[in-house]
Order: C-alpha cells, then sequence, then structure tokens
C-alpha cells in the first residue's frame, strides 16, 4: 500500500478591525436589549407578586362583624381570614384540611389554591404530604396545551400507564 500525500488547508478568517468595533457594539446592543427585557418581566412579576401578597396575606381582606357575631350565637369560633404566611402555610398543610369540604361542602384552603393555580395555567404543583410527608404532584393536564414544560416519568413505566410523559402533545391523553 502506498502511502499518499496528505495536503492540509488553512483557512483563516479576514475581517478588520472595523468588523470588531461593530460586532462589539451588536453584541452590546443586544446585551442592553436582553437586560431590558428580563427587568421589565422581572419588574411584572415583581408587581403580581406584590398584588397576590396583598390580596392573600395583606389586610385588605376583612371579616364583617356580621361572621362574628354569627359565629358567638352558634358557639363556635369566627374563621377569620388568612393574614400571614405562616397562617396561609399551616392552613395549607393542616392534616383535617377535609373537614369543611366533607362537613359542609365548601373548598379548603389547599382546594381553593388548587383551584387557583389551574385558574392561572400552573402546570403542576410539588407540595409535601400532611401524612407521610413525601413529595405528592398535582398535575393539570390542560394547562399543558401551550405550555413548553413537561413531565416525565424516568425509568420504566407502572402498569395500565400507557403513556409516561405529558407535555403540548401529549396532554389530551390525560383528560
Amino acid at each position: 500500500m502506498s502511502r499518499q500525500k496528505q495536503n492540509l488547508l488553512y483557512v483563516l478568517d479576514s475581517f478588520s478591525h472595523r468588523d470588531v468595533k461593530r460586532w462589539k457594539r451588536q453584541y452590546q446592543a443586544i446585551s442592553a436589549y436582553c437586560w431590558d427585557h428580563y427587568s421589565y418581566f422581572a419588574h411584572q412579576r415583581s408587581r403580581m407578586a406584590d398584588a397576590l401578597k396583598t390580596s392573600l396575606l395583606g389586610n385588605s381582606i376583612h371579616l364583617p362583624a356580621s361572621f362574628i357575631t354569627r359565629a358567638k350565637r352558634l358557639g363556635i369560633s369566627a374563621m377569620l381570614p388568612v393574614n400571614t404566611k405562616e397562617l396561609l402555610l399551616n392552613t395549607l398543610l393542616r392534616e383535617d384540611w377535609r373537614i369543611m369540604p366533607m362537613q359542609f361542602d365548601i373548598p379548603s384552603n389547599p382546594q381553593i389554591l388548587g383551584q387557583l393555580a389551574h385558574a392561572v395555567g400552573i402546570e403542576a404543583i410539588l407540595y409535601p404530604s400532611v401524612k407521610t410527608h413525601k413529595k405528592c404532584l398535582v398535575i393539570y393536564p390542560e394547562n399543558f396545551q401551550q405550555a413548553s414544560a413537561y413531565v416525565e416519568i424516568e425509568g420504566d413505566l407502572p402498569k395500565g400507564v400507557d403513556h409516561g410523559r405529558i407535555d403540548r402533545n401529549t396532554f389530551n391523553s390525560f383528560i
């Protein structure tokens, strides 16, 4: 076998000092745009978070005196609105969260939070079980329709599970 001579080809870019300056200005302009874009939406998220905090935890929700009077007449304590983060967390993670739905057919705070999350398009919520303290996942399949998010089972699928991934293409299979 004869050894063939290998030709090497060197390609060098050619550009001027002006090109480098132009690229730098373009990079700076794009970088400024990206930061302005991020800042604008960070500000919007901050305003939404503030509004949510005010509506959930602010002093904007008051229990009318008539409810307090009725509760006293019935010999029960008045159910005051949630107005601190600690109280909100306590009401969301109560072991007896089923009492109100079962006895009076009204949703509990965890159910109300779930309804709000579903209504605003949140795809899923990961939370600790009040019984076992293990992680639980609630998934709202229809909220994946317009989302880039997905939830996927890693490894072998459990028996009876046909789809290991929920995303914008498969969400209908879970409804």
